[in-house]
């Protein structure tokens, strides 16, 4: 695996510091690529590794904490869903704007942010706020899915997904605290998969191990493929 630290432009400018990414085999390899980062005031680096770093970041540098395992899973077209109709669900428009970020705010709890204790839980909605409204603005190939009411058209879920060169990768779901559990999450998943199948692209998602949703995916045929630790590097605080 090549190793090397790249600048993260987006999240920087979110958190306010130097951000970078890095992805790695264990954490003893980042540590040979971290030296640049003493030199800054600032820093915010998040590590990708192949091995769970638990056991190991007692022998590092005290900025450096293990925050999550992400589960990727996958799914891969056929057939069986070209004809499955979502009638209520539909393409984001601009002046569904405000009510999918009414539906996000607060709704991400379990994601790498807010597990880390450095970072307050109103700087964690922040970032996924920002992330989400990159992706509404299509700062990045992305397509977004609203879920509406049948009755009165109200939106109680939505499903953003970032377009790849082989893929279509569910980015940011969400479904309105009073109406989970009542099948909304899976017509969104659906229909991304009717998307994947319209394209010819396999459908993946990735997700906190200990996110219920994992469940969900597996129940709608995503097979999972890999895990990976996430880190945080900081020698800061985001209040």
């Amino acid at each position: 695996m090549v190793t090397y630290m790249i600048e993260d432009p987006w999240l920087s400018i979110v958190m306010q510091t130097n951000c970078y990414n890095i992805t790695c085999n264990t954490i003893e390899d980042y540590s040979e690529h971290r030296e640049p980062l003493r030199n800054k005031e600032t820093f915010f680096t998040t590590v990708r590794t192949q091995v769970s770093p638990d056991d190991r970041l007692l022998k590092l540098d005290k900025t450096i904490l293990f925050v999550s395992t992400i589960n990727s899973y996958s799914w891969t077209p056929n057939d069986v869903y070209s004809n499955i109709s979502n009638s209520n669900v539909n393409l984001y428009r601009e002046d569904d704007f405000q009510d999918v970020i009414n539906i996000a705010n607060g709704a991400f709890t379990s994601d790498r942010f807010h597990n880390d204790p450095r970072i307050s839980k109103t700087f964690a909605d922040k970032i996924k706020l920002s992330w989400l409204k990159a992706n509404l603005s299509q700062n990045r190939e992305t397509i977004t899915l609203i879920y509406t009411s049948p009755n009165n058209k109200n939106i109680l879920g939505f499903n953003s997904m970032v377009v790849k060169e082989n893929s279509i990768a569910i980015d940011l779901i969400s479904v309105a605290s009073e109406f989970r559990r009542l099948g909304v999450a899976t017509e969104l998943i659906n229909a991304s998969k009717k998307l994947a199948l319209s394209r010819g692209l396999t459908l993946t998602v990735g997700t906190q191990k200990s996110n219920a949703a994992n469940d969900l995916y597996l129940k709608n045929g995503f097979v999972l493929k890999e895990s990976v630790f996430i880190s945080h590097d900081t020698n800061t605080t985001f209040q």
